[in-house]
C-alpha cells in the first residue's frame, strides 16, 4: 500500500464513515430546503401588500367599529345607571313611606291619648233641671 491520495478514494468506507456523511447531506439538504422555503415566503409576501387605500378602507372601518362600540358603551352604561337610580329612587320612597306610616300611627296613639286624658279629666255634666 502507499500513501497516493488516489488509493484511498478506492479503499472501502468504514460504516461509521459512512453513516456520518450521510449524516451531512442530509442536513446539507434540509438546510438548503429552510433557504429555499424562507426565500418563497418571503416572495409570496412581498407580492400580496396590500394597497394604500385598502389600508385606509381598513383603518376608516376600524375607526367606525370603534366609535360604534363607544356608543353602544355608552348606551348601555346610561341604561345601567338609570336602572341603578330608579332602584335608590324606590327604596327612598318606600322609605319614606315607612316613616310617614310610623309617624301617622304615633300621631294617632297621641290623639288617642289625648281624648282620653280630655274625657278624664271633664268636668262632671250638670243635672238637667
Amino acid at each position: 500500500m502507499s500513501d497516493d491520495p488516489d488509493d484511498l478514494d478506492d479503499a472501502p468506507l468504514s460504516e461509521a464513515e459512512r453513516a456520518r456523511r450521510l449524516s451531512a447531506r442530509r442536513w446539507w439538504i434540509a438546510a438548503a430546503a429552510a433557504i429555499a422555503a424562507a426565500a418563497g415566503a418571503s416572495v409570496v409576501l412581498m407580492q400580496h401588500r396590500p394597497s394604500p387605500a385598502k389600508l385606509q378602507a381598513a383603518h376608516d372601518r376600524g375607526l367606525a367599529e370603534a366609535q360604534i362600540d363607544d356608543a353602544a358603551y355608552g348606551r348601555q352604561l346610561t341604561a345601567a345607571l338609570a336602572a341603578k337610580a330608579a332602584q335608590a329612587s324606590a327604596a327612598n320612597t318606600a322609605q319614606a313611606t315607612q316613616a310617614t306610616e310610623a309617624a301617622a300611627q304615633t300621631a294617632a296613639a297621641s290623639a288617642d291619648a289625648s281624648a282620653r286624658d280630655a274625657a278624664a279629666s271633664a268636668p262632671a255634666p250638670a243635672p238637667p233641671p
